[in-house]
């Protein structure tokens, strides 16, 4: 039983996963029509016992249940290569970077204030920009 690593809390069996070899519209030339080169991997996110064993948050299940169907299965295609076993592992990297996506979660950004140097020299090219442009104008003379 083979098992997949997704994050430090996070690991499915391959068992949780249904495996399906289609026909591919891919490269390959006449070997498309005779082989089922193409795979998709269907896991359901709502039976996954390895999802239950974890708390999860409103906006993780909300993202799964966007990239999911209704009942739940998360659908992923790979029918890049001409053979079934290179296509296999990419399915396999496309739901590990899948499933990263949608249980990353991003930095709180803490917001800080401008030095006083910064202000300094913020203030000091305006100021140089006011007067290039003031340099520029046509002075008027009052006859």
């Amino acid at each position: 039983m083979r098992i997949i690593k997704i994050n430090s809390k996070l690991e499915i069996p391959e068992i949780e996963m249904e495996w399906s070899y289609v026909r591919s519209s891919g490269p390959g030339g006449q070997n498309v029509n005779r082989t089922n080169s193409c795979v998709v991997l269907r896991w359901n996110f709502k039976e996954s016992q390895s999802l239950q064993q974890i708390p999860l948050s409103s906006t993780t299940l909300e993202k799964l249940q966007r990239i999911s169907t209704k009942e739940g299965d998360i659908l992923i295609r790979s029918q890049t290569f001409r053979d079934q076993e290179r296509n296999y592992h990419e399915c396999i990297d496309k739901f590990i970077k899948l499933l990263t996506q949608v249980f990353h979660i991003p930095k709180r950004r803490i917001s800080t204030k401008p030095t006083q140097t910064s202000k300094k020299k913020r203030l000091q090219s305006k100021k140089l920009h006011s007067e290039k442009k003031n340099l520029r104008r046509q002075k008027r003379f009052d006859e």
